[in-house]
């Protein structure tokens, strides 16, 4: 998966397929990868936190991030 985010996110997880990584991060944009355990029906949930650690962004709570696959 590759998005963007903004400069007060210090970390970015996706989990997607059973598995959660963690994303690269350069210049505003991650990219994460890895190996699906699991079959999938639903998008990935991208998770973004602050250099505290503290959850910022929630890609289940915002209303504007598409949950279904085309």
């Amino acid at each position: 998966m590759i998005g963007t985010f903004e400069p007060s996110v210090a970390k970015v997880t996706v989990s997607y397929g059973g598995a959660t990584s963690q994303a690269a991060l350069d210049h505003g944009w991650f990219v994460a990868s890895g190996v699906l355990t699991e079959q999938v029906t639903i998008a990935p949930r991208v998770k973004g936190y602050d250099a505290d650690g503290k959850l910022v962004y929630d890609s289940d709570q915002d209303q504007s991030y598409e949950k279904t696959l085309p």
